[in-house]
């Protein structure tokens, strides 16, 4: 969850009443927290699967992330997931706007992979270790972010 997009969400709410879509980020759940904490500072708020996410975009007015950093050529590392909601939104034509502090503005480039980070999360959040026979049958990736390309990100807010 993005404490970021949190604070964001609740400043704009003080303006503007709006309808806040937020996916559930799986395997973590993360949505959830965020969910509850829009839900309680009085935004109408709705939580769906992350499957859901191309299927609502349609009635989506922005698309709104956080990022884990903004890289030199204008890319962003964002939580896993990220890419298929910039993806949908391209699709529908919705902006993707990305909110991050200046400290997250870094001056590397995306050297590694073209659509992801080389950092992995717990495999067993995915798929829990008392599966024990299928975990001897099965690989199972767990990927903590998406590299979300330049030509997918509209805007970018930053402090300042």
């Amino acid at each position: 969850m993005s404490r970021t997009i949190e604070a964001f969400l609740k400043k704009a709410a003080l303006d503007r009443k709006f309808t806040a879509l937020v996916a559930e980020a799986a395997p973590s759940l993360s949505g959830h927290h965020l969910a509850r904490s829009l839900a309680s500072a009085g935004i109408n708020t709705i939580l769906i699967p992350d499957s859901a996410v191309y299927a609502v975009m349609s009635r989506v007015n922005k698309v709104i992330l956080g990022a884990h950093a903004i890289l030199a050529n204008g890319g962003v590392y964002a939580t896993a997931g990220s890419i298929l909601a910039a993806h949908a939104a391209q699709t529908h034509q919705t902006p993707v706007v990305f909110c991050a502090g200046q400290f997250k503005l870094s001056p590397l480039w995306n050297v590694y992979h073209t659509y992801g980070s080389l950092d992995f999360a717990n495999p067993s959040h995915v798929l829990g270790f008392q599966e024990g026979q299928l975990m001897d049958q099965v690989d199972v990736l767990n990927p903590a972010y998406d590299y979300v390309p330049p030509e997918l990100i509209n805007v970018f807010i930053t402090n300042e």
